[in-house]
């Protein structure tokens, strides 16, 4: 069983993009992104047990976390793996 914890306070970090927004995005620190056209198109076929959550968006400031030193709080209890 899965729970989900909500890590959109921890997006430091814009790593999917259109076309149009290529320049906007940096997931590697090198410009790159991932384009959300293949993304979109991929969406379907995905065999995925862990759920979890693409923002698909170009109004959007960050779509992801880059670790940098921070802590990221998950609800107390006890937990065999965590998934990031």
């Amino acid at each position: 069983m899965f729970k989900c914890v909500n890590l959109l306070n921890y997006f430091n970090n814009l790593g999917i993009s259109s076309n149009q927004t290529r320049a906007n995005a940096n997931f590697t620190g090198m410009g790159s992104s991932y384009p959300i056209e293949q993304i979109v198109s991929c969406l379907d076929k995905l065999e995925i047990e862990i759920p979890f959550i693409i923002q698909m968006d170009d109004g959007i400031i960050y779509d992801n976390f880059e670790f940098n030193n921070q802590s990221v709080i998950v609800p107390e209890g006890r937990y065999r793996r965590i998934h990031f």
